[in-house]
């Protein structure tokens, strides 16, 4: 059998399942070891068994070897470790639902904390850093607990105890999850980004004036009525067109290359940074569009202030969710090192 049947298959996510749990020192090591290993034992039980598909060869062999945290901790020495393979999974879990909870919890108490006291403008963005705070500090206090809870397990517990702990249905290699290519582009998405950046760039620099709402009226005709302010405008535009032409650019550079590298993901993070610079400005400065009672009289001001609140929660939002992205990108490049 050869090694190039292998990739994305059943072997390669095996041999990720156990790397991830290995230092990152000899996980290089143990990967090429073990890899060679299935492939002479699979090279093996294809001249033994003639009547047993790739998949089912595979299956097998890995079955053989035993589930990934069991290889894993058959290559790790016990003293270079915090918590070792025989609880690493359950302790992700675990440190994933408690730090769900604690989430939970605190994005609870700040809506009612935001509805009690109905913040504005900058203010909204001063609550939710206090959230961001709030919730690293705890957040930091129980993962603290768990992994010394999980320290002590380690070193108490026997293998007949871990027994009892451990799923009792027989582990199928079929089950592992797949690797993932994160570098892999799409290339149809990239190309409709670099289109609707350019849509924009031109709309919002030359045709802005017509940028409004359009009535039928039967002596004059169509008439358009601009939506957005000029003050705001000024303020907004230059930094829009900043961050449409570093989008524009990466977008470019990325899909030339044909995969995101160390390069371009660094840039990603330098774009989406000032992203959450321009939402912040948005937040704390005034809406971008005419108060409604310019064109629509004052029967309007209720819907007009419901609107400003969904304006200001969306930058809010955005800027959340734009840090969250940035953590996870930070998190794929330490993790690909």
């Amino acid at each position: 059998m050869k090694e190039t049947s292998l990739q994305n298959g059943l072997v390669e996510r095996y041999i990720r399942e156990v790397g991830r749990r290995l230092p990152q020192k000899q996980r290089d090591d143990v990967e090429t070891e073990l890899r060679s290993l299935i492939l002479d034992a699979l090279e093996a039980r294809g001249d033994a068994v003639v009547d047993e598909t790739p998949e089912e060869a595979q299956v097998a062999v890995l079955k053989e070897l035993g589930a990934p945290e069991e290889v894993a901790g058959r290559y790790a020495a016990a003293p270079r470790y915090v918590i070792g393979p025989r609880l690493y999974d359950a302790y992700v879990r675990v440190v994933g639902i408690v730090l769900g909870a604690v989430a939970l919890a605190l994005v609870i108490s700040t809506v009612i904390n935001l509805f009690q006291t109905q913040p504005e403008g900058i203010s909204i963005l001063v609550t939710v850093g206090e959230f961001i705070l709030q919730y690293i500090s705890a957040a930091a206090s129980a993962l603290g607990f768990t992994t010394i809870i999980f320290v002590v397990l380690e070193r108490t517990l026997s293998e007949e105890d871990l027994k009892d702990l451990k799923d009792e249905t027989e582990w199928d290699p079929r089950t592992l999850p797949h690797v993932e290519d994160h570098d892999r582009i799409q290339p149809v998405g990239m190309v409709v980004n670099i289109c609707l950046t350019i849509l924009a760039i031109v709309l919002f620099n030359l045709f802005v004036d017509r940028l409004g709402i359009v009535f039928m009226q039967t002596e004059e005709g169509w008439r358009t009525i601009p939506m957005l302010s000029e003050t705001a405008l000024k303020t907004y535009l230059p930094l829009w067109n900043i961050s449409w032409v570093m989008a524009l650019a990466l977008n470019i550079a990325v899909l030339q290359q044909r995969r995101w590298s160390t390069a371009t993901r660094i840039l990603e993070l330098g774009v989406k940074v000032f992203t959450i610079y321009v939402l912040a400005r948005m937040l704390a400065g005034p809406v971008p569009w005419l108060p409604f009672s310019s064109w629509a009289g004052d029967g309007m001001q209720i819907v007009e202030s419901l609107l400003t609140q969904v304006f200001r929660w969306a930058m809010v939002f955005g800027i959340i969710g734009t840090v969250v992205e940035i953590g996870q990108s930070i998190y794929r490049m330490i993790r690909q090192r």
